[in-house]
C-alpha cells in the first residue's frame, strides 16, 4: 500500500506535469471513440453509396474510412507517449534525488507503472462518456444528410471492445518505455 501513497504524494506534487497527459489521453479516447464508431457503423456502410455507385466503390469507401480511423488512432497514441517520455526526461532530477535517498530503480519504475495504469483507468470512462456525446452529434449531423432513418443513439459493439484493446495496447508500451527508461 505504501506504493499507492507514494504515487498520491507525487502525483499531488507534479499534478502540472500529469495534466499534459491527462488531457492528452482524455481528447486522445474521445476522438478513438468517434473515429472507431464511424469505422464500425454499419448503417453508414449500407445507406452512404446506396444505389449511387458500383458495389467496389463502397467496399473501397469503407477500406478507407477504416484506415483513416487507424490513422487517426495510431497518430494520437504516438503523440501520447511522446507526451509521457517528455514528462519522464522532464523529472529525471527529482528521480535522481530519489534515488540518492535509497529508492531501487524497481522501485521508481514500479510508481510509475502503478501512477501509469491508475491514471488511464481513471480517465478512460469519462473519455468515453466525452465520446459518445462527440459521437451523438456527428450522428446528428451526419444521419439526416445521407437519409438514415435510425437513431442517432445507437453505437456499434465493437466501439467499447476497439477503445479497451486501445487502452490496453497504449498501458503496455508506455510500460515498455518505463521498464527501458528505469533500466538505463
Amino acid at each position: 500500500m505504501s506504493l499507492l501513497n507514494s504515487f498520491i504524494k507525487l502525483s499531488v506534487k507534479e499534478k502540472k506535469s500529469y495534466m499534459n497527459f491527462a488531457v492528452t489521453y482524455f481528447i486522445m479516447i474521445a476522438l478513438s471513440f468517434v473515429f472507431y464508431e464511424l469505422a464500425g457503423n454499419q448503417l453508414l456502410k449500407n445507406n452512404l453509396f446506396a444505389g449511387k455507385v458500383l458495389f467496389t466503390s463502397v467496399s473501397l469507401f469503407t477500406s478507407f474510412n477504416d484506415i483513416i480511423s487507424f490513422i487517426v488512432v495510431f497518430l494520437s497514441g504516438i503523440m501520447l507517449i511522446q507526451i509521457y517520455m517528455d514528462y519522464l526526461e522532464k523529472s529525471f532530477d527529482k528521480l535522481a534525488v530519489y534515488k540518492i535517498s535509497g529508492c531501487s530503480s524497481l522501485r521508481l519504475a514500479s510508481l510509475y507503472m502503478i501512477g501509469c495504469i491508475i491514471l488511464c483507468m481513471l480517465l478512460t470512462p469519462f473519455s468515453m462518456i466525452l465520446g459518445y456525446g462527440m459521437t451523438i452529434i456527428v450522428h446528428i449531423f451526419l444521419f439526416p444528410l445521407l437519409n438514415i432513418h435510425s437513431s442517432v443513439f445507437a453505437i456499434s459493439d465493437r466501439v467499447i471492445l476497439s477503445i479497451i484493446a486501445t487502452v490496453v495496447i497504449l498501458i503496455i508500451i508506455i510500460i515498455m518505455y518505463i521498464t527501458g527508461f528505469f533500466y538505463r
